[in-house]
């Protein structure tokens, strides 16, 4: 699977609120083609949205059988 970096500077300037409604625009539209995982230290903003959480490995597991 080929996978392209992002780059996160023009998101880092948004508001929590214009952040939120872009997660929610982008699972609404990606549906079950998108996971988020929220790993324990991610701020709340974040977090919130995960579909699955934990440390790294139980991330790494949950992901790799959805």
């Amino acid at each position: 699977m080929a996978v392209n970096a992002i780059d996160v500077d023009p998101y880092t300037s948004l508001s929590d609120e214009d952040c939120e409604a872009r997660i929610i625009a982008a699972k609404e539209k990606l549906g079950e083609r998108l996971v988020i995982l929220g790993h324990h230290y991610q701020r709340d903003e974040v977090f919130r949205h995960a579909d699955f959480s934990g440390d790294s490995l139980k991330l790494s597991r949950q992901a790799a059988s959805s």
